[in-house]
């Protein structure tokens, strides 16, 4: 057991030079530099990780890894050079730019955002690696939740929830930018998304109305907010819509109670539509239930007659007339789409 821990301790005697040398990681500074001016990005990447790993100085450390980042992105390696920025600011917060390096962050951000995707592996370039959009929008956000361009990467990072069915994560992210920053250009868009949400869910299936009542919530603080809007005509079209919603909920709880011959709660859910949404089709029947129930009740609205609603006319987008080029079968795919025949050729004829 004495010659084991004697081994041990040697070993790392020796290994320890190794691990935290600021010599050989200069080394492997200079042969990052190298490679990187030879303009093999990827291998230079890898020996600025390798002098960060060696260096025992943080300021190496830190500009190693600042230099790794670098060229991790030159190589198009975006994630890899986000995970090096991620180091930076989370190791080295005092010693870099920290909005230059969220600023970096979140253009690599939006290059996933936009569809861009790193190779899966450098020997492999033409397999691509998943979408990496919402792991570094998540993590800018836990980096900085109220940097300047925060509304629209949560407005960004709603879309990609949305995008992968992930509705309580839109709902909290379009809640944030209307909370946070109620006065952004990016808040209308939010709040008025956030109405259509919790209309269409009220539509899917509501059992407690909760949707229902913050649509109904929402809309009105959107009429309100935005008198003159351009979308006022939809906002009061949901209002009508929410309204009926919740009008034939409560209708179909009368209904039930009905069923069991409990008049007392059938007449309280119908007394509570003739009171809330006294102009609703659920009005007419709850009337019409209640005088079933009660012969000396006398209903005082007649036959509903539904609002009418703006219509729309859809027209086609007007043809121009261009000449097109149509470029040939066999061009090697130089020509991607049909060239508008500009009439140069001509020009330079005269």
């Amino acid at each position: 057991m004495k010659k084991l821990s004697i081994l041990f301790f040697s070993l790392l005697a020796l290994l320890a030079p190794v691990f935290c040398d600021d010599a050989g990681a200069r080394l492997s500074f200079q042969e990052g530099l190298a490679d990187e001016k030879n303009g093999d990005f990827y291998s230079a990447a890898k020996k600025y990780m390798a002098a960060e790993l060696l260096a025992d100085d943080a300021t190496l450390k830190m500009n190693a890894t600042s230099k790794a980042a670098e060229a991790y992105l030159k190589a198009d390696f975006r994630y890899k050079a986000f995970n090096c920025l991620q180091k930076l600011i989370v190791c080295y917060p005092a010693m870099i730019d920290y909005n230059d390096a969220l600023k970096r962050q979140y253009r690599i951000g939006n290059d996933f955002y936009r569809g861009e995707r790193d190779p899966a592996f450098y020997w492999l370039p033409w397999i691509k690696d998943e979408d990496r959009t919402i792991e570094v929008y998540e993590a800018i956000l836990k980096n900085a939740a109220f940097a300047e361009f925060s509304p629209e990467l949560r407005l960004r990072l709603a879309k990609k929830y949305m995008e992968s069915g992930n509705a309580d994560k839109v709902i909290s992210n379009l809640r944030e930018v209307s909370e946070y920053y109620p006065s952004s250009p990016d808040a209308r868009y939010a709040e008025f998304e956030l109405a259509h949400i919790y209309l269409e869910k009220a539509k899917r299936g509501d059992g407690d109305g909760a949707y229902c009542s913050k649509a109904l919530a929402q809309i009105d603080k959107l009429i309100k907010k935005y008198p003159d809007d351009r979308e006022i005509e939809w906002l009061k079209a949901s209002k009508r819509s929410a309204e009926r919603l919740a009008s034939e909920r409560l209708y179909g709880m009368a209904k039930f109670y009905d069923r069991r011959d409990n008049d007392g709660a059938a007449a309280r859910y119908c007394s509570q539509i003739l009171k809330t949404y006294p102009d609703s089709a659920a009005a007419v029947r709850s009337e019409r239930l209640l005088s079933s129930m009660d012969q000396q009740y006398i209903p005082t609205i007649g036959e509903f007659k539904p609002p009418l609603e703006p219509e729309y006319k859809i027209e086609k987008m007007p043809v121009e007339k261009r000449v097109v080029l149509v470029a040939p079968e066999n061009s090697n795919g130089k020509w991607l789409l049909p060239i508008e025949d500009l009439g140069i050729e001509k020009k330079d004829a005269k």
